[in-house]
């Protein structure tokens, strides 16, 4: 099954299963940490588990991925040790 959206100009973009069940699961995992229904990070962790199991990535994927965006990884986890660090005072 493939979605396409159009775009303005001349790129659009096709969504299979695997595109549609990776927006799906993102969107879950933001509604759980909002709803504060669980921790955030076992919340990230059962997430890739189940885009890993259901065959969405494999594991080249998954370390393509951890390499790429470390920067990105390393400036949210400087902010939830702040956020954890700043909790006790109410801020």
């Amino acid at each position: 099954m493939k979605i396409t959206c159009d775009l303005p100009g001349e790129h659009g973009v096709e969504f299979t299963w695997q595109g549609l069940f990776t927006v799906g699961i993102f969107l879950a995992v933001m509604l759980v940490i909002v709803l504060d229904l669980m921790h955030m990070t076992l919340a990230m962790l059962l997430a890739v588990s189940l885009l890993f199991l259901t065959g969405v990535a494999d594991q080249e994927v998954l370390a393509a991925g951890i390499l790429s965006v470390i920067p990105i990884i390393s400036l949210f986890v400087a902010g939830m040790v702040l956020v954890r660090c700043l909790e006790p005072t109410n801020f």
